[in-house]
């Protein structure tokens, strides 16, 4: 599988499930409709893992940021698991530690799961780092969403 099919199968994933704030469902009310989207973030979490055991350093962590993302935005009742989350972007910072996204989200899940300790390291960290190359966007994104949660968490 070639380098263009793996990015393809993470910018797929990485696009926002379409869920709302904390994880609640966005209009899915019928069966059929949380059925699908289960199915839905199945498939990006099979991406994912199939990224990994190609490149698993792809994109510093960003196969392992899709993981968390989807783990951690997906309703509990549809697979969601703050913990899994957690677990997955810690890896993917193990291989990317200058991910600000990744750093990021990964504060994101340490609030969901009470860890606001943990949170303000990874945003304290977030601030303090210097952007990828090729990535100043993502990273000044990332920075203004981290000062918000800051805030929050204060």
């Amino acid at each position: 599988m070639g380098r263009d099919v793996v990015r393809g199968r993470v910018a797929s994933a990485l696009g926002e499930p379409a869920l709302g704030e904390a994880g609640e469902d966005a209009g899915v009310t019928t069966g059929a409709g949380r059925v699908a989207l289960m199915r839905e973030i199945a498939g990006a979490a099979r991406e994912m893992e199939a990224v990994i055991k190609l490149d698993e350093g792809y994109e510093a962590g960003s196969a392992y940021l899709g993981l968390g993302q989807t783990y951690l935005k997906a309703p509990r009742l549809l697979g969601g698991d703050t913990n899994k989350a957690i677990s997955y972007l810690e890896k993917g910072l193990k291989i990317g530690p200058n991910n600000g996204l990744l750093r990021l989200r990964l504060a994101e899940a340490y609030v969901q799961a009470n860890r606001n300790d943990d949170a303000r390291k990874q945003i304290e960290t977030l601030l303090s780092m210097k952007p990828m190359p090729g990535y100043e966007a993502e990273y000044n994104d990332a920075v203004e969403q981290a000062r918000k949660l800051q805030e929050k968490i204060k």
